[in-house]
């Protein structure tokens, strides 16, 4: 264990340690996931501003939050719906792994603890550009 401010070195020489790169998140993506045992599929939208992500769910019910990589190969978010009960508030913890895929576990309190995974399809269009 090294003291505390100290330099790691490899003999002589200081070893430089460099965080891991996060991973673009940007893009559009497909959903799958649970609500206890129904399953629900839709498209999700994760735009970058900054540090943050804006992030829209296009299901049957739409949803729209914010979120962060408080590390490389974590992606957490916070999220608002409106349901036909009412709004719904909830938090999604996800794995970041290559592609990018996001395997997630989601709550809104009542609903208990669910999953869901996210699937990159594609970057957003430049601007300008034609679907042609």
């Amino acid at each position: 264990i090294l003291p505390l401010g100290s330099i790691p070195r490899w003999g002589n020489q200081p070893v430089k340690i460099e965080a891991p790169a996060l991973l673009d998140l940007e893009g559009i993506y497909s959903v799958s996931g649970t609500i206890g045992t129904r399953k629900y599929e839709g498209l999700v939208a994760i735009r970058r501003l900054g540090s943050v992500y804006a992030v829209k769910y296009l299901l049957p019910d739409l949803a729209d939050g914010v979120g962060f990589q408080p590390e490389p190969d974590r992606f957490a978010m916070s999220w608002t719906s409106q349901t036909q009960k009412g709004m719904a508030l909830g938090v999604t913890f996800f794995k970041v792994h290559p592609g990018p895929r996001l395997e997630g576990k989601w709550t809104s309190g009542p609903s208990g603890i669910n999953v869901e995974t996210l699937l990159f399809l594609r970057p957003f269009p430049k601007v300008g550009e034609d679907d042609d």
